[in-house]
């Protein structure tokens, strides 16, 4: 089981990411305190990252060692970097557009 999180490791965390940026999005909205979201929005995505780099340096370890010549192990490489890139372009947006923003329909 370990060893599959390890695979999947680098599409969960952007998923959670993901799931938290938004999430709270509304939350900070409602409740008035949007100024905050964008300490929020780095405090997740610097862990975000963190995590990935981990994932990162230690499936590059494996592979570069000749250990982790599997295809899986490849792949978890990828799908790694492919997370943060992934992190990145999630939160671009939101530091680009003010939170809490609403549009008049009529």
């Amino acid at each position: 089981m370990a060893r599959l999180l390890g695979w999947l490791g680098g599409p969960l965390i952007w998923a959670a990411h993901f799931l938290i940026v938004y999430g709270s999005e509304s939350l900070f909205c409602t409740r008035g305190t949007a100024g905050a979201y964008p300490a929020f929005l780095a405090i997740v995505t610097a862990a975000a990252l963190a995590g990935l780099g981990v994932l990162i340096l230690r499936e590059a370890r494996l592979t570069r060692n000749g250990t982790g010549a599997h295809f899986m192990d490849r792949l978890s490489l990828l799908l790694s970097v492919a997370g943060a890139i992934a992190v990145v372009a999630t939160s671009l947006p939101i530091l680009l557009v003010p939170a809490c923003i609403s549009f008049a329909v009529g």
